[in-house]
């Protein structure tokens, strides 16, 4: 029993490696890291055009520093 229990806890070890390292694949720091960049206003993510009116003051997180705009002009995907 002693045997089969440690084994079973080694491979449950492994497994829990292995999801801790896809989990931080993914952590928006790891993305940063990457090159990609992520873009808030008042303090939350921006996913739409919408979101935003013009005069909005966003923030853009890269990997080494932070920037900080204006909203000048909104175009919409369907406008290009």
């Amino acid at each position: 029993i002693t045997l089969k229990t440690g084994s079973v806890l080694k491979q449950k070890k492994y497994k829990l490696k292995l999801c801790e390292k896809s989990i931080s694949a993914f952590s928006p720091e790891r993305m940063l890291e990457r090159g990609f960049s992520m873009t808030l206003y008042e303090g939350k993510i921006i996913r739409s055009v919408i979101d935003l009116p013009l005069g909005a003051r966003l923030e853009t997180r890269l990997n080494d520093g932070t920037i900080e705009s204006l909203t000048e002009r909104i175009i919409k995907k369907d406008e290009c």
